[in-house]
Parts: C-alpha cells; structure tokens; sequence
C-alpha cells in the first residue's frame, strides 16, 4: 500500500520536475543596457536600419516610411546629423521605403511605393539608379552581398489580392525576387534573375518582409511572419526550399529584423521577436540553429529593422548591433556586452 502511495504521489510530481528540468535546459534570457538610444521622431515611422564606416566616419543610416527620407546618425553616439530624400520618383526621393542593406559604399533601398531597389553611393547618399520596377509590387526587405561580377540581390514582395488578403498559396510563386546588379564607371545595370517561392507544403512564404543572405552556406533566412506560422524559412541562394525551418515555436509575436555575426562559417544569427511592450533578440548557432538565448533592451521595442557591424567602430571596439525602437528611435548595443551577457564569442578568433 504505501508502495503505491509512493507511486503515486511520484507520478504527480512528474509534470513539476519535468517542467523543472526543462527550464533548468532553457536557453537564458538577459538584459543589456542600450549604449544609447537616439531621439524620439515619431513623425518619421522609422522602419529599418544599417551601419557603415569610412572616410574617418562611422554612421547608422535609417528608413522612414511616414517622412519617406533616410536619417544619418552618429554611430558612437546616435546623434541625427542630417536627412537625406523626400517624397517622389525622381533619383534620392523615396515612396515608403523600408529595407536597407549597405554593402562596400553602396546604400541599397527598397521603396515599397515606388517599386523599386534605389542604389545611392555613400557617403553622401549620391543615387546612382534604380531598378525593379517591372518585377516587384510591394517589396519591403532585402538582402545584398558581393559577387565576382558585381553584386547579388533579394527582395521579399509581399503582394496582396485586389482586397488587400494574403493570396492563396498557388499564387505565392513569386514571393522573393532575385537581381543581379553593378556598376561600371559609375553606371547602374541591374538584370532580373528569378522570382521563387514554395506553391505547397512547409516552404509556403505567407507573409514576408525580413529576408538575409549567408552565401557561405548557400543559405537564405526568410521570415514568416503569419500568426501561428512564425518561424524563418531556410531556402537555397537558387530559390530552392531546403526543408528547414528556424525558430519555429520560439516566436511569440511576428519575426523581424534579422542580422548574421559571422567567424569562418561558424556564427551567430540573431533574430527579432517583434513585441510592443519589449523586442527579444533570439540568438541561434549560424550551422545548427540551436537557440542559444535570447536578450532585450531596457527600452527597446517594437523593433522592425536592426543592423549589426563587426568593425571596430572606436566606441565599439568588437562591434555593434543596432535596433530600430517602436518606429520612433534607433538603439545601439555594444557586442561585447551582448557576448558576455550570453557567454558568445566577443570577436572573431578571441
């Protein structure tokens, strides 16, 4: 009798300990205080934002949506030095644009109402062309990385039905759209490669906007954003779904920005979960995509786009991710800090 008692009274202390061990397993969540975070201008709608260094200048350059221009901080201390653009068609306006990417000293932007990817030379925002115009329809996040013949580009294009719905998934073949582009003294020419996207099964693009390239590892990361569906879908640079998801079920509101820490082919890619009240940045193993912890600002939320450097900026001497704060700001971090708080590789080799 008291055997089972004994029994019986283990058997209902297995969910306690089983929910024990698995948080005790879990990978940790910290808070690292924001190096800085920019003045508020909520009138801009601030979407996405990324980082370059140069000429002895170190700057964070953000979208607006709402003022339709491109905002240059101070990347030490977030300071707004200038804009650049206003609303129209012509070379340096804007129509909404969202992502940026910059690559070498070219600024890559992807203007949701205008259609189109403008490229403009930094660092005085000089437009150089645009294109895309023909292919896209609602673009809104991209990716950009160098090539042997000039430059390789992918732009997410979240199209809708003539009602505004998410089309079905026969229609989604177009998902993400493919560019090739260079410059050759100093003249733009882009050329459309492919638009992919799975019709059916698993490697359905429902609601995309984040999208980022590892050619290393032949791997794009594409952002799901549907409620119930969040996760990042893995696909080939080809625009083949390789039958791999991230994230999936770490995601408890949509995914946003995404950025790579890269070491060889080893890494880091950190992810947005994108909440109102506070955004989690998700860290998983660039190879496995094992979740390895999660971080949070004091402030930050509501993040759309982040940026990250692994340059030695001078106030940040291992580098900086930076975030963009509920459509009205831009937060900075110091990597170092964001490596100790989750025990990560502070630099390359270190």
């Amino acid at each position: 009798m008291k055997a089972m008692k004994k029994k019986t009274l283990l058997l209902s202390l297995l969910p306690v300990l089983l929910a024990t061990a698995a948080a005790a397993k879990a990978p940790p969540t910290v808070v690292v205080k924001e190096a800085w975070l920019s003045q508020s201008t909520p009138e801009d709608d601030v979407d996405s934002v990324a980082f370059w260094q140069g000429g002895g200048q170190a700057i964070a350059i953000a979208t607006t949506k709402a003022t339709h221009q491109l905002l240059v901080y101070d990347a030490a201390t977030g300071e707004l030095l200038r804009r650049s653009g206003s609303l129209g068609k012509e070379p340096g306006q804007f129509a909404r644009p969202n992502g940026i990417m910059i690559v070498d000293d070219l600024a890559v932007v992807a203007e949701r109402d205008n259609h189109r990817i403008q490229v403009l030379r930094l660092p005085g925002l000089e437009p150089l062309g645009s294109f895309g115009e023909d292919q896209l329809r609602r673009p809104y996040g991209l990716t950009v990385f160098r090539t042997a013949g000039g430059y390789e580009l992918y732009v997410t294009d979240n199209y809708e039905t003539a009602t505004g719905a998410i089309p079905p998934p026969r229609e989604l073949g177009q998902r993400v759209v493919r560019f090739q582009f260079r410059l050759t003294e100093g003249k733009l020419s882009a050329e459309h490669v492919a638009s992919f996207g799975e019709k059916s099964g698993k490697g359905v693009l429902r609601k995309v906007e984040t999208i980022f390239a590892d050619p290393q590892r032949n791997r794009l990361w594409i952002a799901e954003e549907l409620t119930g569906k969040q996760s990042f879908k893995v696909y080939s640079l080809d625009g083949k779904y390789l039958q791999e998801e991230a994230g999936s079920g770490d995601f408890k509101h949509e995914p946003e920005g995404l950025a790579l820490w890269k070491c060889g082919k080893a890494g880091y890619w950190i992810a947005t979960d994108q909440s109102k009240e506070k955004s989690f940045f998700r860290v998983y193993d660039r190879r496995s995509a094992r979740l390895l912890g999660t971080f949070t600002g004091e402030t930050t939320a509501n993040t759309d786009g982040v940026g990250l450097t692994q340059e030695s900026t001078g106030r940040f001497p291992a580098g900086a991710f930076f975030a963009v704060h509920d459509d009205q700001a831009v937060a900075a971090f110091d990597w170092r800090e964001i490596a100790a708080a989750l025990g990560l590789e502070s630099q390359c080799g270190s």
